[in-house]
């Protein structure tokens, strides 16, 4: 039985039972209700008007979810890829019947969650707890991570609209901002989800060298370092302020649409900082500050050229790197300066001649990737040695209190997460490219 007949058939019961108490006063010939009766009546009309309002956003989930299967022909189980099958499907249904903003008034009314909000809220308790991450007493609503990242990059599953306008008869297309596309994973970093306990050590191995030896000749014991850096748990938070009335007028389309721009802004915070984090103020040490990875011979302003890309190419090759996930990757300026830079004086080639390309190489441009002093900088390296860890589940804290005067609801946001790179070697950067040199 679809969930939102389950709640006309108790509405119906709240109904009947109400007219129950009318009809006992019009045979007892009495002209209105007494005290017991009235009391009764008015919990009956609140619990008939709750279920109403849950009715109607029930049927909308459900009229949304046929036309989001029709679309797309796969189950609700698809909506978070998983080789773990029965689990991996629940979690799925489970995340499509849940409401988040459902769960965020149950919340500001200090209402116990029930339902598919209530195991929403258990399954992340249970990731937390699993992961060694510890939730705040007050935390009354936790997200699972998961559930996250099932729908990244997306705003609504048909285009979506905003705000109290989604009420109207006649709702705007909302147009969101432009973001950077995600790049860790797209690039083949190794990502791990739903981690639990203390640190994690990476350490690298080295190789035993063998000697050449005369018959007798005795052979001098070695040994190698072990070392490399460790997986450590740092907070990520963020924090949203909604109005009560987008709260109280809200559909199926803005959860998802709140749902996208957080995954998109916590994976563009892992991102920035994997390629340029300070490693200082609890940010990871991003790849273009450490000192471990392979730089080129540039020191000032450089067109770029064969020579000086290939160099990029040469470092990574004398550190022994693997064939795996082998990427360049570079600012959107500077993929138009290599489209641009020609090969040589004769052959009328350019550098980058085919889309996303470079000498054989996949290219991968993004707006994260920082200017530096004014030039460009040029990264190239086995992307498989980039670890991002996440422990626990983003928790999500609903705060009713300090937007109060503004009649809004602050939503405060905490993950755990951190990024390292096992074998620095593994990449080398050039810094100093200039597409005003061009």
């Amino acid at each position: 039985m679809k969930r939102s007949d389950e709640l006309k058939q108790k509405r119906a019961s709240a109904i009947e039972a109400q007219n129950k108490i009318s009809t006992t006063a019009t045979a007892e010939k009495r002209d209105a209700l007494n005290a017991d009766e009235t009391i009764e009546f008015n919990k009956l009309d609140d619990e008939i008007n709750g279920l109403t309002a849950d009715i109607e956003q029930e049927e909308r989930q459900e009229r949304a979810a046929v036309r989001n299967a029709a679309m797309a022909g796969a189950a609700a189980a698809s909506v978070i890829p998983s080789n773990d099958g029965g689990e991996a499907k629940e979690k799925g249904v489970l995340a499509q019947r849940a409401s988040v903003t459902k769960a965020i008034r149950s919340a500001m009314s200090n209402t116990p969650l029930t339902g598919a909000e209530k195991e929403m809220n258990e399954l992340a308790i249970e990731e937390s707890r699993a992961a060694g991450v510890n939730i705040p007493d007050n935390a009354k609503v936790n997200i699972p991570m998961s559930f996250l990242r099932a729908t990244a990059q997306t705003v609504s599953e048909d285009s979506g609209t905003y705000g109290g306008a989604l009420v109207q008869n006649q709702a705007p297309r909302v147009q969101m901002p432009f973001s950077p596309a995600g790049l860790m994973e797209q690039l083949g970093a190794t990502r791990w989800t739903g981690l639990s306990g203390g640190d994690i050590p990476l350490p690298v191995l080295k190789d035993y060298d063998f000697a050449w030896l005369a018959e007798t000749a005795a052979i001098t014991p070695q040994k190698k370092e072990i070392a490399g850096p460790t997986l450590s748990p740092k907070r990520l938070g963020a924090a949203v302020e909604i109005s009560n009335r987008l709260l109280l007028q809200s559909s199926v389309d803005v959860e998802a649409m709140i749902r996208g721009r957080l995954i998109a802004g916590y994976d563009r915070a892992i991102d920035t900082a994997a390629i340029n984090g300070s490693g200082t103020s609890n940010q990871p040490l991003g790849l273009l500050n450490n000192t471990g990875v392979s730089t080129g011979v540039s020191t000032d302003a450089d067109v770029p050229t064969k020579a000086l890309v290939a160099e990029l190419v040469s470092l990574v090759e004398t550190a022994n790197a693997t064939s795996q996930n082998l990427s360049f990757l570079g600012a959107p300026a500077l993929k138009y300066l290599l489209e641009i830079t020609k090969l040589d004086t004769g052959s009328g080639r350019f550098l980058m001649e085919k889309m996303n390309e470079l000498l054989g190489y996949n290219f991968v441009s993004s707006t994260l990737v920082p200017t530096l002093s004014g030039n460009q900088p040029l990264i190239y390296g086995d992307w498989s040695q980039m670890f991002i860890g996440e422990w626990g589940a983003l928790s999500v804290l609903s705060d009713p209190y300090s937007g109060a005067l503004s009649n809004s609801v602050r939503l405060v946001l905490n993950g755990h997460a951190d990024v390292q790179i096992a074998q620095p070697t593994a990449f080398a950067v050039n810094k100093f490219f200039n597409a005003t040199d061009a």
